[in-house]
């Protein structure tokens, strides 16, 4: 029986927002976003896929966020309202993936970021409508399945900047996300959103499961993925980062991430084909 799934061209931004994707409609859609520019598709009842094939992706759930960089993908959970914004000019696909539990896996409760394998993206690029126009439901069900195998069997990588909406906190991270560069204190963090050392300290290992340092030193490190993506250099991160030197900023990027910026760009530019 033929579907009229994958029959839609690529949608802009202003026809996507607001309407709902759903599992039943289509299973997976594409669009295009400039840069800063967001997209907000209402909630749907099935856990998706967002892919990003070019540029750097932010999806803001509940207060959080997680950076998806090309070649990644994010799985969403069942209902979760998203916001994507392109940090840069990005390609976007969403595959719904369906109810959670259809097929016996765990159901995610929050946003966990993959590697977007070749073979995945080739499956969501085909169900999005990139090449043919129309599957039958086998066809359908098929690289559904061969999604879901692949997904399954790839690990997560932690690219999530946790969030609250406690007012202090709140003051605080915007703070650090407007002005990376700044190394602040957590004293003089304090300070200028009317709290106490102790009481940020509190708030950020409680709310967010990590501390201050830890937050601080992952926003640095998501950002420099950004430009890694766009090919700045160790020199110019370190400084927009508020690193003493570029060593000193590749030391710690090491540290973190058990490679250099460098190499980490060329094994992008080496995996960035479909």
């Amino acid at each position: 029986m033929a579907s009229n799934f994958g029959q839609s061209a690529p949608r802009t931004v202003r026809e996507l927002r607001g309407v709902p994707i759903t599992a039943a409609s289509k299973p997976a859609l594409v669009y295009r976003l400039g840069a800063g520019e967001t997209s907000d598709p209402e909630p749907v009842d099935a856990a998706q896929l967002v892919v990003c094939y070019f540029g750097v992706l932010k999806l803001d759930v509940a207060g959080s966020t997680w950076y998806i960089p090309s070649k990644h993908g994010a799985i969403v959970p069942r209902g979760a309202r998203i916001t994507v914004t392109a940090r840069n000019s990005a390609e976007v696909h969403h595959l719904m993936l369906g109810r959670n539990g259809e097929r016996g896996e765990d159901p995610p409760l929050e946003p966990a970021v993959i590697v977007a394998t070749p073979i995945l993206r080739g499956v969501v690029q085909r169900l999005s409508g990139s090449g043919r126009t129309r599957f039958s439901e086998d066809e359908i069900q098929r690289l559904m399945d061969v999604a879901h195998d692949e997904i399954g069997r790839l690990e997560t990588a932690d690219l999530s900047l946790p969030g609250d909406q406690d007012p202090r906190l709140s003051a605080a991270m915007s703070i650090l996300l407007d002005r990376p560069d700044i190394p602040r204190t957590l004293a003089s963090l304090a300070f200028e959103v009317g709290s106490s050392e102790r009481t940020l300290a509190r708030l950020f290992s409680t709310e967010t499961g990590i501390t201050f340092s830890r937050w601080r030193r992952r926003h640095r490190f998501l950002i420099a993925l950004e430009g890694i993506q766009r090919g700045t250099g160790s020199s110019e991160l370190a400084r927009k980062l508020g690193y003493s030197s570029s060593s000193a900023f590749i030391t710690a990027f090491k540290a973190e991430f058990g490679c250099t910026p460098s190499s980490l760009h060329d094994a992008a530019d080496r995996h960035s084909s479909p």
